[in-house]
């Protein structure tokens, strides 16, 4: 059986972690999103379930080093650090 996160569906939080940037954030256990419209979108629910593999797969503590890394790195050479990093073009290229 494989685990899937929990939705949590909550302005405020996502907003917060993403920095007001984004519409949802997956941080072990939980997929945190913004509305329930955003939820409701396949492709958001399908990216942040591809995340929370990326973290299975990698222990968490792994992903989160990896994230903060590939971040930084395409802040500097792209100057923007989203969506050049490998996690986040793995979720956008594999939507089910």
């Amino acid at each position: 059986m494989k685990l899937k996160p929990r939705f949590w569906i909550n302005d405020t939080a996502a907003k917060i972690l993403t920095l007001g940037q984004h519409q949802a954030i997956t941080l072990a256990p939980f997929a945190i999103v913004i509305s329930k419209a955003g939820y409701y979108r396949p492709i958001l629910k399908i990216a942040e379930e591809i995340h929370w593999e990326q973290q299975c797969e990698l222990w968490f503590i792994g992903f989160y080093v990896l994230y903060a890394y590939y971040w930084l790195k395409n802040c500097i050479l792209h100057g923007g650090g989203y969506g050049h990093g490998p996690f986040e073009q793995e979720a956008h290229e594999n939507h089910r």
